[in-house]
């Protein structure tokens, strides 16, 4: 197993963290405690360092987002603290770039990735994904939806936003090659760095809507402008939105023993009901998935 301390110190500037936030604050108990077979199942290097590094994109409400003051708070951010509880070790929470996470392990910079990422096929060629949650995708227009977006095809020739290195680029590339087959015009794409700045981006006008996970996208709708300035597109061909996909914690293949010690301790948060408590709090819980399991993506 490579030195990831040692290398973490000699990683290059532009892997390195974006930022901290909330080092570990003091915070109430999360789980009935330590998982002795999780523990004994983290790796010595993490073990001999005292701490767990967490990428986790910010903001990404309601996974990641910091409270009134200041302190991190969401769905990733309680697992996180969770997991570092059942194995008995510290955790850091480390503000990371979606589009730079998985390269922050391979520079050994972080040991896991809890940013709500979607597990795919293409991502499994490196990583393990450890699945917590099941949900689908969803496009906000403005509120009133100007457009009358009423079918998936009224989508053609229109600017949608997406998050940068997202499963839900591939969605929209999808949808556009559909609407070419059509006939009609190609679905223009505009990727940006956070669902906020795509949110932002619809309320100024310079796109016509944007897609992101669902409980993403959900809770947006909700908070934006008083829950009154953009709304969720219904499709009656996909009643239940776009194809759900499972989100797992996402840990480098090369790192086996670590991906047991996660599964280990996830299925323990399940077990005693804490993984349904969590969910709760952060209103997630109709993307529970059915059990903690590893590496369930069919495509």
């Amino acid at each position: 197993m490579k030195p990831r301390r040692l290398l973490a110190l000699l990683a290059i500037p532009a892997l390195l963290l974006a930022g901290c936030a909330g080092q570990e604050a003091e915070r109430a108990p999360l789980t009935k405690g330590v998982d002795e077979a999780a523990k004994a199942a983290l790796p010595q290097d993490i073990r001999d360092a005292g701490v767990l590094n967490v990428a986790v994109d910010y903001p990404y409400p309601p996974f990641a987002s910091d409270d009134e003051n200041g302190n991190p708070m969401g769905l990733d951010i309680d697992l996180a603290y969770a997991l570092g509880e059942k194995l008995d070790i510290k955790v850091n929470i480390n503000k990371q770039p979606f589009d730079t996470a998985v390269a922050s392990l391979q520079a050994n910079s972080n040991d896991i990735i809890l940013s709500g990422m979607n597990d795919t096929l293409e991502r499994q060629k490196t990583l393990d994904f450890i699945e917590y949650l099941h949900a689908g995708f969803a496009i906000a227009v403005p509120a009133g939806n100007p457009k009358g977006i009423s079918e998936v095809f009224d989508l053609c020739g229109l600017t949608i936003a997406s998050q940068k290195a997202s499963t839900t680029g591939d969605i929209l590339v999808g949808i556009s090659e559909e609407c070419k087959a059509a006939g009609k015009p190609e679905v223009k794409m505009h990727e940006l760095a956070t669902v906020p700045d795509s949110n932002t981006a619809l309320q100024a006008g310079n796109v016509d809507g944007f897609i992101g996970d669902a409980p993403i996208m959900a809770f947006l709708a909700e908070t934006s402008g008083d829950g009154k300035a953009v709304e969720l597109l219904e499709f009656p061909e996909l009643p239940k939105g776009f194809a759900p996909v499972f989100t797992g914690i996402g840990v480098l293949k090369s790192d086996e023993g670590l991906s047991e010690a996660i599964l280990l301790a996830m299925k323990s948060i399940e077990e005693e009901g804490t993984y349904d408590e969590l969910l709760k709090r952060s209103g997630l819980e109709q993307y529970r998935v059915e059990r903690i399991d590893m590496n369930l993506a069919e495509s």
